[in-house]
């Protein structure tokens, strides 16, 4: 639209092979290669990333953290078609499932290639940033906590593929002044606008989503130029006081003045009233429901106690985990059970609530 600002179009911001390589310019990166066969897969595998080529199982992750690598497609959202490989046959099943295959949210599109990335371990964080002219503010920061749930803490492994852990267990607010908790979340912060800066983002939205090794090192998992998902702006007005889409509308069209044509107050915040880093009023987690079984649902548990909690503000477990439905553990966001929005003002007790929470989710269905 003539006289709206906007970024351009970048391959490199919906290309994730290309945004590592973009963002290489300022800052540190995970290794990479784009593969477009499943045998030049199998050979980079072992000949770039050190994969052991006789191999036959996994390994424990704890124990080695430096094993497997991270397949995935070059676009996607939402742990699509992520594996994480630690054999040659788990490359090639992974691979096979992106090669030619349609492009999320495409009829027509096919994947011709796969990305080959290091697997990174450490703690994970989401930045949600808003950009005017080259002016990047953290709207909200989040951690998120993710798990595998192949196996239940009770040594039941109940399909033998504990190589995913990629089920979300929740995305938490944090604070910037959480740094005893989170001593490299000033790092983390401007690693995010270096990447932004890197793609050429000046406007609007982006979700960045970067993990922290044990050495300390900050890495990028992908620069995401939209809104985080439709869940956080209700958390983010009562735990911030302001939301991202607040601030982005604020972004495009605050004028010199404060007031509107009719002379009353804004009802939005004023952009450069908004701090560079958001604080906390109330401790907020999005609890994401994790599905441990896999079966016809029989009974499910704990629903009516998780509302009893003293943080619960809401909560809702999705139509199609019923009894007597077929479910399937979880593996990624797509395809967990529901969720519960937890916010209080005491730490403690959020985090109480919380870890209840998940130890429940283990025995939340009983299924045949």
């Amino acid at each position: 639209l003539a006289g709206l600002n906007h970024n351009g179009y970048d391959q490199a911001r919906r290309d994730k092979y290309l945004m590592n390589e973009k963002c290489a310019q300022n800052v540190g990166v995970v290794k990479q290669e784009r593969c477009f066969n499943v045998e030049e897969a199998e050979c980079k595998a072992v000949t770039v990333f050190g994969l052991d080529a006789d191999a036959a199982h996994i390994v424990d992750l704890d124990a080695d953290s430096k094993k497997g690598v991270i397949i995935k497609p070059c676009r996607g959202v939402a742990s699509d078609r992520v594996s994480l490989c630690q054999t040659l046959s788990s490359i090639r099943d992974a691979s096979q499932s992106i090669l030619n295959t349609k492009v999320f949210g495409s009829h027509v599109e096919t994947y011709e290639s796969i990305l080959m990335q290091e697997y990174v371990t450490g703690m994970e964080y989401a930045i949600d940033c808003v950009s005017r002219n080259g002016e990047h503010k953290a709207a909200a920061i989040w951690n998120y906590d993710k798990t595998s749930t192949a196996n239940d803490g009770n040594n039941n492994d109940t399909d033998n593929e504990g190589s995913d852990p990629f089920a979300y267990l929740c995305t938490r607010l944090i604070c910037p002044t959480d740094t005893q908790q989170h001593p490299h979340i000033h790092k983390v912060i401007n690693y995010v606008t270096d990447c932004l800066d890197a793609l050429n983002i000046k406007w609007g939205m982006t979700h960045t989503e970067v993990k922290v090794t044990s050495e300390g090192e900050v890495r990028l998992m992908e620069v995401n130029v939209r809104q985080q998902n439709d869940n956080f702006g209700g958390m983010c007005n009562v735990c911030i006081g302001y939301n991202a889409l607040d601030l982005c509308l604020s972004a495009y069209l605050d004028t010199d003045s404060t007031e509107n044509s009719d002379g009353g107050d804004t009802a939005a915040p004023s952009f450069d009233d908004i701090p560079k880093l958001p604080s906390l009023n109330y401790r907020g987690i999005i609890v994401n429901l994790a599905c441990y079984a896999t079966g016809i649902i029989t009974q499910i548990n704990h629903l009516d106690e998780i509302t009893q909690l003293e943080s619960t503000v809401g909560m809702e477990l999705y139509p199609d985990f019923n009894v007597g439905d077929s479910i399937q553990r979880t593996k990624d966001i797509r395809s967990d059970c529901g969720w519960v929005h937890l916010i209080h003002e005491d730490e403690e007790v959020i985090k109480k609530d919380y870890d209840v929470i998940c130890n429940w989710m283990k025995t939340m269905f009983v299924v045949r």
